[in-house]
């Protein structure tokens, strides 16, 4: 009798646990499939999700480097998220795959990558830094 109530409890937590990973995967199928399917061209700056585009007070305070690139670098220490910032509307991103713009923190980069609008999140699938315009 013992056995066949533990069957029937492993049996209920096996079927638990297959239903959760079901929802998970279903959960991010459903994010996914708002992202627009076509790639796009973003120029914009990496930044942090304190400041965005305004660095001038935390170098101000001196305790967030000389430049906006020391700063960026400062708040993701302290936990904030890369974001992108988009150049023309200064429109803020944040960024599926983070670990691809670090390199480009406090840069201005052109990306190409998927944009789910609703959640303001870009997927990268190229980064790089843009090239000064000389005049």
């Amino acid at each position: 009798m013992i056995k066949k109530i533990i069957s029937l409890v492993l049996l209920a937590v096996i079927m638990t646990c297959m239903a959760a990973s079901n929802l998970s995967f279903a959960q991010e199928e459903k994010a996914s499939s708002k992202m627009v399917p076509i790639l796009v061209d973003i120029h914009g700056v990496v930044s942090d999700s304190l400041c965005k585009l305004d660095h001038g007070a935390m170098i101000k305070s001196g305790q967030y480097g000389k430049n906006e690139a020391d700063c960026v670098h400062k708040c993701e220490q302290q936990g904030m998220k890369l974001v992108l910032v988009e150049r023309k509307t200064n429109e803020v991103y944040g960024f599926v795959n983070e670990n691809e713009a670090k390199p480009f923190a406090g840069r201005s980069v052109v990306v190409v990558g998927q944009i789910d609008k609703a959640s303001k999140v870009i997927r990268i699938h190229s980064i790089k830094a843009e090239r000064s315009k000389a005049n």
